[in-house]
């Protein structure tokens, strides 16, 4: 029977990680640039449970949606997961303690997944040509 219900609640999470992409894709459709702004002023207050663990994450894609050489479209997705973080009504509202936060972590590993080549070429020290 643990096994069942194991299995059960793996499904059940799966289940609202693909709800949750799919969310976020919603949103993305709809970013605009003045959105940023709205994600500096709240990220901060989002440091904690599951997202304190994947907090690098969450600055790389603040590295990536605020990086100057990047075309609009290339950074909407960044700007798009940040801003479902900082949105305290989505799939499953942040006021539900811990669980609140799994959908916002399952944007961010999908979105940083997807950007990982480009998240390393920015990180990527520059040369000096001094």
């Amino acid at each position: 029977m643990a096994a069942f219900d194991s299995k059960a609640s793996k499904s059940k999470s799966a289940q609202m990680s693909g709800d949750a992409i799919a969310f976020f894709k919603r949103v993305k459709s709809q970013i605009k640039m003045e959105d940023l702004e709205k994600v500096r002023k709240l990220l901060r207050y989002k440091k904690k449970g599951p997202l304190a663990n994947i907090w690098s994450k969450v600055t790389d894609l603040w590295v990536v949606a605020n990086d100057k050489n990047l075309a609009f479209a290339q950074k909407a997705g960044p700007i798009a997961a940040l801003l479902y973080v900082v949105m305290p009504i989505d799939l499953i509202p942040d006021a539900i303690p811990f669980a609140g936060l799994i959908d916002d972590a399952a944007v961010v590993g999908y979105v940083v997944s997807t950007l990982a080549t480009k998240i390393s070429q920015i990180k990527k020290p520059k040369p000096n040509l001094q």
